[in-house]
């Protein structure tokens, strides 16, 4: 696993957040209930979420995490969250926000690249009410279109821009790039709380490049990836 930075969301229900605040912070987490805010916070925030059914749903946003050190705070609190019962429901996801700051030109398209390949695969790990969803649509349907479209753009210099006007609601959301405070790549088709999801995303380094648009063995190299 690299060290690049990241955080999640974890949405959730049934469980008062103020709460689960309380039990995060027994457990040695540092967490607060600090009202509906998008501030970037230095500890675990529950807030609520619209577009969430059921009673006392809430999310649970982490602060900036880096390496094992962060995946290590996210299974703690994803042990918290299981010993209060919480639950989720199709309206819950788990979405997470990967750092591109320092990402360059080739290493967007590279990214991009990496998707549209493994994109399907992904995909046929979710639900069908999460491959079906309007907050996580499919990116890219043409591979060999996509690989031709991201390689001009990547030529052109434009490769962030490209990238950035995609629709917010699309398994991989990139509208952030060229933000300085903000910029990142985020995955938000993830349903419920699977660790193995947080590694998958995070897993090697998806900003190296990728040589083939072919079909060979997506399902055999997404299994590498979640080791």
């Amino acid at each position: 696993m690299n060290n690049r930075k990241f955080g999640i969301e974890i949405e959730a229900y049934g469980v008062d957040m103020h709460n689960v605040v309380q039990a995060l912070r027994d457990a040695g987490i540092d967490a607060s209930a600090p009202g509906y805010t998008h501030q970037t916070t230095s500890y675990w925030k529950a807030v609520t979420d619209g577009s969430l059914s059921g009673a006392h749903a809430f999310e649970l946003v982490s602060p900036i995490l880096e390496g094992e050190a962060g995946l290590e705070s996210i299974k703690t609190v994803c042990g918290v969250l299981n010993s209060l019962g919480v639950k989720v429901n199709r309206s819950c996801g788990l979405h997470v926000h990967v750092d591109a700051r320092d990402a360059t030109q080739l290493q967007l398209g590279n990214l991009l690249k990496q998707w549209a390949k493994f994109e399907g695969n992904v995909m046929e790990l979710l639900p069908p009410s999460r491959r079906e969803n309007t907050y996580c649509r499919r990116l890219f349907s043409d591979l060999d279109t996509a690989f031709t479209s991201i390689d001009s753009q990547v030529r052109a210099g434009r490769i962030g821009a490209y990238a950035s006007a995609y629709a917010r609601y699309v398994t991989l959301n990139m509208q952030s790039i060229g933000r300085p405070r903000f910029s990142r790549v985020s995955l938000p088709q993830r349903h419920g709380k699977r660790r193995e999801d947080l590694r998958l995303g995070q897993a090697g380094d998806a900003f190296t490049p990728t040589h083939s648009n072919g079909s060979a063995s997506r399902s055999a190299a997404l299994a590498g990836l979640n080791t």
